[in-house]
């Protein structure tokens, strides 16, 4: 990864910044970052590697954030991850967001070491790209819930996603009852149209496109 950087994009509570996700760049725009990350091998290598990089940004920045990191699920499967992450996360204002790129084996060995590292660290976890396609849930106990911004886009033109979009922000709150992030908002229409929903997280370029991390 030494052509990579990343940048990091505020995710926003009532008009104030509550923390940031970090987004891997590179400097050679021509790679496509999804992909790149879905050809990587060893994804815990690989996500120890991320971790490692942002923790030397968070070091650098102005003030004490919390920073959301992506990882692969396969990485909570992993024992080497495990215990990198016992070691190096404790106290450090991490969130872990578990995206939904790879298939794990076993759901109970994720779900045992996202309570050991919760108790352990003190860092929350998020699962990223929920309904994309459908009604996506993974059964571990995360803290919070990222709706993809396929199911926001165009809300403001389209009375049945908006209506969809409500379905599942009443489906959170009362059947999983877990933090919610509105992602990939985009325009004031939208934004407008998510408070007559709810009080929630959002992000998106109509609020900060990704930072560089000297401005954070």
């Amino acid at each position: 990864m030494e052509d990579a950087y990343f940048n990091y994009q505020p995710i926003i509570y009532q008009g104030n910044i509550r923390y940031y996700e970090a987004l891997l760049r590179f400097k050679d725009k021509s790679i496509h970052i999804e992909q790149y990350v879905k050809q990587v091998k060893c994804k815990p290598l690989f996500d120890i590697d991320v971790i490692n990089h942002v923790l030397s940004d968070m070091k650098l920045m102005c003030k004490e954030n919390t920073i959301s990191i992506n990882i692969s699920i396969l990485s909570l499967e992993d024992s080497d991850f495990i215990q990198y992450a016992v070691v190096n996360l404790k106290n450090k204002n991490i969130i872990l967001e578990i995206t939904e790129h790879d298939r794990c084996e076993c759901l109970n060995t994720v779900s045992m070491n996202i309570v050991l590292l919760r108790r352990e660290t003190g860092v929350r976890f998020a699962l990223d790209d929920c309904y994309k396609n459908g009604m996506d849930m993974l059964d571990i106990p995360i803290d919070i819930i990222k709706v993809d911004r396929a199911v926001i886009f165009d809300i403001e033109n389209d009375g049945n996603k908006l209506k969809n979009l409500e379905n599942i922000i009443n489906e959170v709150n009362i059947i999983y009852k877990k933090e919610i992030v509105i992602e990939g908002v985009e325009n004031e229409k939208q934004a407008s149209l998510l408070l007559t929903l709810g009080d929630f997280n959002q992000q998106g370029y109509f609020y900060f496109k990704p930072l560089d991390k000297n401005v954070l």
